[in-house]
């Protein structure tokens, strides 16, 4: 391959993972965790996951997504039975 073949193939990859997706920052500014529920097509993250004080997480998500969820539950089991923010469906 030439070098210029090299650019192109980059700049083709650069292109696709920038216009197939999108990512979102989810912070925790809280002192104590957090689980984060996530609700969209494809069900990004599983659904939820446990986001520790003062720390921050990336979600990549498909470019579909362009009605899905992020709220934040507390006092969450393994089980993602919360005190707060619990999921009216199935998360």
């Amino acid at each position: 391959m030439m070098v210029e073949d090299l650019i192109a193939l980059l700049l083709l990859f650069l292109h696709s993972s920038t216009v197939n997706g999108r990512n979102i920052v989810v912070y925790n500014n809280c002192p104590f965790p957090i689980w984060p529920a996530v609700l969209g097509p494809g069900n990004p993250e599983g659904g939820g996951f446990r986001l520790d004080a003062w720390t921050a997480r990336n979600l990549n998500v498909d470019d579909a997504w362009r009605n899905g969820r992020i709220w934040a539950r507390t006092g969450c089991d393994g089980d993602f039975n919360c005190e707060t923010g619990t999921c009216i469906v199935s998360c």
